[in-house]
């Protein structure tokens, strides 16, 4: 719905906090979240599924993120 509506779809993963999130602009489909204390999350599904796409356990506070 272009973000009109959210929920939480995180259920794996322990996540702080979402800090920062970027779409893709070739293809809306694909967002990056970045998070407080487990990296960078990636999905290619418009949000129905994650994976950790970087500095996983790494406990980076990711301020600001760019596809």
């Amino acid at each position: 719905d272009g973000g009109k509506r959210w929920k939480r779809n995180f259920k794996n993963f322990v996540v702080e906090s979402i800090h920062s999130i970027a779409v893709d602009p070739n293809d809306s489909r694909r967002v990056y979240a970045a998070t407080i204390g487990d990296g960078v999350y990636r999905t290619d599904d418009g949000g129905n599924s994650w994976r950790n796409a970087g500095l996983h356990g790494s406990q980076a506070w990711i301020l600001s993120i760019r596809p």
